[in-house]
């Protein structure tokens, strides 16, 4: 009896789902997120479909894609390592084809071919294959793995094929991905002021950061591409500035729950600003701030001076 595994021919449907987190073992999109600015029209970049499977009965596999074919176009899928031929030479990969009008990849899939079983097997984790799209357009598209996707594993006991994975009827095994070329990965900075920690969360690029404890305000600067969308979280520890706050964006007052947002969670005063980038001066002004000579600093110089003062005092009594 021959078997190519069941590599389906026709589409089923496919709707758009985003899952935080899956159960072992998994089919996903890697990396799951791709939020990059520089991912601009006619830029390419690729994502591979993987398993965390790590058994040793894996015959064949089989996936469809989705995405938005306003934001992206397919242009090439690739076998990934899982099943290959430097495995065993009757590796066969299948790829799908691409449907940009609708935006969809067609049936992919790979197998070890065999006449009479058991068929050649191997094990994960691993790639099942790699997916490059062109940008074309500015925005946001899940990259949705369809519901006919399937890892195929080969029952040596039973002497037949079942699935490892099938995410028609196991939905929580399925990852799927995320493109936006509007917002950049958020990172976190982090900078001092008098032994304080200032953190400030955001897709912009920040510099310039200072804190003037004598005028009370803290400043820095946010940059980015033209036109996109930025936003940053100030944390500012309540020993450091405190008091009634003034927010500023290039010198122009902002007006809170209206310019941006500020919440209090016991030790931090936090502020949420949004904007549309170019470079902005951000400027948070309290009424109350650290002093110029922390206590504990102001402590050691009078402990010192009083060392001084006795030491030379001893030295006079000794003439």
């Amino acid at each position: 009896m021959i078997s190519i595994a069941p590599l389906l021919l026709s589409l089923l449907g496919m709707g758009v789902m985003r899952v935080a987190a899956v159960d072992y073992p998994a089919i996903y999109v890697y990396p799951t997120s791709i939020m990059d600015l520089a991912l601009t029209t006619d830029e390419n970049f690729t994502v591979s479909i993987m398993t965390d499977y790590t058994g040793d009965d894996i015959n064949s596999y089989q996936f469809t894609l989705s995405y938005d074919p306003q934001i992206l176009e397919g242009i090439h899928v690739g076998n990934g390592d899982l099943i290959s031929a430097d495995k065993d030479p009757t590796a066969t990969f299948l790829p799908g084809n691409f449907n940009n009008t609708e935006g969809k990849l067609g049936l992919t899939g790979a197998l070890f071919f065999f006449i009479f079983p058991p068929p050649f097997v191997t094990s994960g984790p691993g790639t099942l294959a790699n997916v490059t799209f062109k940008v074309i357009g500015t925005g946001d598209s899940a990259i949705t793995i369809g519901s006919d996707t399937k890892l195929i594993g080969w029952d040596s006991g039973q002497g037949s094929e079942y699935n490892i994975v099938d995410a028609f009827t196991m939905p929580t095994h399925i990852q799927h991905g995320y493109f936006d070329n509007t917002h950049a990965t958020p990172t976190t900075h982090v900078f001092v002021a008098y032994d304080l920690e200032v953190s400030i969360h955001s897709n912009s690029s920040i510099s310039a950061f200072q804190f003037n404890g004598s005028t009370k305000q803290l400043s820095f600067n946010v940059t980015g591409p033209s036109d996109t969308n930025g936003f940053c979280d100030i944390s500012i520890p309540d020993d450091l500035l405190w008091g009634d706050f003034s927010v500023y964006k290039n010198a122009s007052l902002l007006t809170e729950d209206v310019d941006y947002t500020q919440t209090y969670n016991g030790t931090h005063y936090i502020f949420n600003l949004a904007y549309i980038h170019s470079t902005h001066v951000i400027k948070i002004e309290g009424t109350e701030a650290i002093p110029e000579f922390p206590s504990y600093l102001i402590l050691a110089l009078f402990a010192i001076a009083t060392l001084l003062a006795a030491m030379i005092g001893k030295r006079r009594l000794k003439q």
